[in-house]
């Protein structure tokens, strides 16, 4: 009999002490945003040389220049993604209308942005696979681009 109490008072000691852990002040999300920060440092750590060079670029070119593109400095057209920043500005202002019209493929550069953030650090996958949707968009932008210099 005695065997058989200390089994059992073992379960509910242990049972009592998972309760407990929940209930000490932490939530149990903080390990995973903890682990979506480190990933976030570990880029930025990764690339933040990258993008201090492009974020010394345009503000170099939008204080000294009149154009951040250099294709359209270099020669007087406007490039395949000429309208993009203006279109995500507008698409962050709820103007979905005025992001379609400024360029259309600011939905499909998003949707590829939403898949990259869920994949690389909400579920912590590999995201080699959107390669070939990038690819596919640049392809898209290239035709769209032709058609726009063809029309306009």
């Amino acid at each position: 009999m005695r065997g058989k109490m200390s089994k059992k008072n073992h379960f509910i000691r242990k049972k009592q002490t998972n309760r407990t852990e929940h209930t000490s002040g932490r939530h149990p999300a903080v390990p995973f945003l903890r682990n979506i920060l480190k990933q976030i440092r570990k880029d930025i750590r990764a690339y933040g040389l990258a993008i201090a060079v492009t974020a010394g670029y345009f503000f170099f070119c939008m204080k000294y220049l009149s154009s951040s593109c250099l294709f359209r400095m270099i020669t007087g057209f406007p490039c395949p993604g000429c309208g993009l920043t203006r279109a995500g500005i507008a698409l962050l202002q709820f103007r979905f209308a005025d992001a379609f019209r400024m360029h259309p493929m600011i939905y499909f550069i998003g949707a590829l942005a939403f898949v990259f953030v869920i994949r690389r650090y909400v579920q912590q996958k590999p995201i080699r696979f959107l390669l070939k949707y990038v690819i596919c968009l640049f392809v898209v932008m290239g035709v769209f681009y032709l058609y726009r210099m063809i029309k306009y």
